[in-house]
């Protein structure tokens, strides 16, 4: 009378030891996988992002010793490398800091308040000794998106790039909360079409 009681529980056993774990885990359907990308450093202020999609090469410029302390300018140029065009805002571009704060890019307004006084700093970015138009095939040299301009010329608050042998390229003003840049690791943050995290250091 037990024997078919042994040979279902037999069955039951069979089936739970060949069925796979409950916690077995699985690729979620539809999950994108990350395209290969790489970040390099090829100097102190620059760095560099090149994946299939995209190439972006910023440099900073920070001389607080001859420039007011709370102004930060980073040149950035942005070559897209597929079929697949980019559209990036103004409100995409902000820094991050060693403490995890954000700063956005500093209001038109406040640009042109300290315009003149911003002179020297510009000044100093189209005389370094290695332009950032010399990492793309094609010349970066035009700063060809416009976020920051004096009183009476057109602005920009997006960017659109496609693949056309150019890139596209503009000046970023940051203005520190506190006053001034205290050392450490930052990051450029480029949201939008992008989702770029560009770090670099601040002595």
């Amino acid at each position: 009378m037990r024997s078919p009681l042994i040979a279902v529980a037999l069955v039951l056993a069979t089936v739970l030891l060949a069925a796979p774990p409950l916690t077995a885990e699985r690729p979620a359907p539809g999950v994108a996988v990350d395209e290969p990308h790489e970040i390099k450093r090829p100097g102190r202020d620059i760095v560099e992002y090149t994946s299939e999609r995209l190439q972006v090469v910023a440099v900073h410029y920070y001389f607080p010793e001859d420039n007011d302390p709370k102004w930060l300018l980073i040149d950035v140029a942005m070559d897209v490398r597929s079929d697949d065009p980019i559209r990036v805002a103004r409100r995409d571009f902000s820094i991050e800091g060693p403490d995890g704060s954000t700063v956005p890019l500093s209001t038109l307004p406040a640009f042109r308040r300290a315009h003149r006084q911003l002179r020297p700093l510009m000044l100093q970015l189209h005389t370094r000794e290695r332009p950032i138009a010399g990492f793309f095939p094609v010349p970066c040299a035009d700063h060809n998106f416009r976020f920051f301009v004096p009183t009476g010329e057109l602005r920009q608050t997006e960017v659109h790039a496609s693949w056309q042998g150019s890139c596209v390229r503009g000046d970023l003003f940051f203005e520190a909360p506190d006053g001034a840049w205290n050392g450490g690791t930052y990051t450029l943050v480029i949201g939008g079409d992008t989702d770029i995290r560009l770090p670099f250091d601040i002595d």
